[in-house]
């Protein structure tokens, strides 16, 4: 294949004059620039695109680190990220790691070698410090918090919701609640918020029978509710880790004739449309600016406001009013 040497020998031209023309046509006389791109077409003569981002800095890719990506929420998630790298003229990569540390290592080794121009850990399995050892290699942002680590974080203030919902449920009085878990909470920092505000408000630990971890899909939303519903002391109340996992819930309970009112996560249509309670997370802004973070190659830290939406039954019984539609 010919390089921009073959090119620059074949025509008596320097190297930095083809380059000119490769990059400021406009900037070379016209017939010198004609005389050049014909000798390109007949060495069929290619620029090397990857040589062009080394010496720039810049590949226009960003690599997303997510354990999988056919869950409502990496959906939802990815999808916010696609349409702002879309818009700056950047594409995404997906990195699947399934939180195996040697695939996230992988993935390191591609900022690292200038595979990817930076990286959004869209959740992990490393330590964080590990992580913010390839920091020098390029932009590095993590959807949760890394404050004292030299990478950037944009994340949702969970706590504060997640504490809302439960003083709600404890107000309500006499609830028995169950939770879904993506993970468990010596895994997952969101399930660790999810206990703490448990603890907050009701002073003691949930016991084993009120909790189901590994739930990820609506099938597995089912065989969670299952789970619930096989014990002696049955919940009236389960808050799931998200919206299609609700509909999962509602769905065994509609067949099952039993009754228990669900909270999800995430404030998908379906939460509108069955007419549930939700927590909006806001993933289109997390994905959106995790994105702009890459970008702009500055660390800094952004946390969005959380926000319950209750509606149905649950909302009467705590506003009084019902609300039917809400996304932002």
């Amino acid at each position: 294949m010919a390089t921009i040497r073959d090119v620059a020998k074949y025509t008596g031209h320097s190297i930095s004059t083809v380059s000119r023309v490769l990059n400021h046509p406009d900037k070379v006389a016209l017939a010198t620039r004609q005389e050049i791109e014909a000798a390109m077409r007949k060495l069929d003569y290619h620029r090397n695109e990857m040589a062009r981002e080394l010496s720039q800095g810049r590949s226009h890719r960003i690599g997303v680190v997510l354990p999988i990506a056919d869950t409502a929420y990496f959906q939802k998630l990815i999808n916010a990220m696609l349409l702002a790298a879309f818009d700056q003229q950047y594409q995404v990569v997906l990195l699947p790691t399934h939180y195996k540390e040697s695939l996230e290592y992988q993935y390191l080794g591609l900022l690292e070698h200038h595979g990817v121009e930076g990286l959004i850990f869209a959740s992990r399995a490393l330590p964080l410090d590990k992580i913010a050892a390839y920091a020098s290699y390029g932009p590095i942002v993590c959807c949760e918090d890394t404050t004292g680590y030299p990478i950037s974080s944009v994340t949702v203030d969970r706590e504060t919701s997640l504490v809302q919902v439960m003083q709600a449920i404890q107000k309500m009085g006499g609830q028995r609640l169950g939770l879904t878990l993506d993970r468990p909470e010596s895994e997952s920092p969101s399930s660790r918020l999810t206990f703490e505000a448990y603890r907050t408000v009701f002073h003691q630990e949930p016991r084993p029978e009120q909790i189901v971890s590994n739930v990820l899909y609506m099938d597995d939303g089912v065989q969670a509710a299952g789970q619930f519903f096989s014990h002696k002391v049955k919940p009236t109340i389960i808050l799931s880790n998200g919206d299609e996992i609700a509909g999962g819930i509602i769905g065994y309970l509609k067949h099952n004739h039993e009754t228990c009112a669900v909270i999800g996560q995430e404030n998908m249509p379906i939460s509108w449309s069955m007419d549930f309670s939700t927590i909006d997370n806001r993933l289109d802004q997390i994905g959106k600016t995790a994105v702009q973070m890459v970008i702009d190659r500055e660390v800094r830290h952004k946390k969005f406001s959380a926000r319950f939406i209750p509606r149905g039954d649950l909302a009467k019984v705590i506003t009084g009013n019902t609300e039917r539609r809400s996304f932002e």
